[in-house]
């Protein structure tokens, strides 16, 4: 009874971009499912960049709109990248 709730991981994850660049990075499972969104197409200044992952999952909306998110099972993930240039429409 009385459980506490898990400490938060901080994993740095550090990339370089050749250019300015619109970015998004996600984690996944070994089994290639999608567990967090780090960044979605946001744009980022060239040169080094660090992001980090807390550990926890995407989560979940509730009812009442607040969001429960849940620290991830031990494992191995990966942090997966998107880059591209601004899109123009005519």
């Amino acid at each position: 009874m009385g459980g506490h709730a898990a400490e938060p991981l901080n994993l740095p994850i550090e990339f370089d971009l050749e250019k300015a660049s619109t970015v998004t990075v996600v984690i996944e499972d070994a089994s290639a499912k999608r567990v967090r969104n780090l960044v979605a197409a946001t744009r980022l200044a060239a040169g080094k960049s660090l992001l980090s992952w807390d550990g926890y999952d995407e989560g979940e909306t509730q009812p009442d709109g607040s969001t429960v998110r849940k620290l991830v099972a031990p494992g191995r993930y990966l942090a997966r990248g998107l880059t591209s240039d601004d899109l123009r429409l005519a």
